[in-house]
């Protein structure tokens, strides 16, 4: 079983490499996507991780967008500091203390 602590670090590491699928996507046809599908992970426009714990959600605004990693389940309630997560196209991290800071 992960700690707390543990599935915070997995979803970071998920949502950087999501962020990271989304700037090659922008490089390659100048365009972010909502469909996280479209990146090539999971096979909806939501991406559930393999443990459960979060659904990943894409907005797109424009030019920018905002990845959300929100808790699912147990999670929500076992770590109500970091039931939402999220990183921007220009790096900005929310909550700060779910990131480590």
């Amino acid at each position: 079983v992960r700690s707390r602590r543990q599935r915070q670090m997995c979803i970071r590491d998920r949502l950087v490499r999501v962020a990271n699928l989304q700037e090659q996507l922008f490089v390659d046809s100048r365009a972010y996507t909502t469909n996280i599908s479209d990146l090539g992970v999971g096979s909806t426009a939501t991406y559930k991780t393999p443990s459960s714990n979060y659904k990943i959600t894409s907005t797109v605004v424009g030019n920018t967008f905002t990845l959300t990693a929100d808790a699912q389940g147990a999670q929500a309630t076992n770590d109500p500091g970091c039931t939402a997560i999220t990183i921007t196209d220009t790096g900005q991290k929310t909550p700060i203390n779910c990131w480590g800071g």
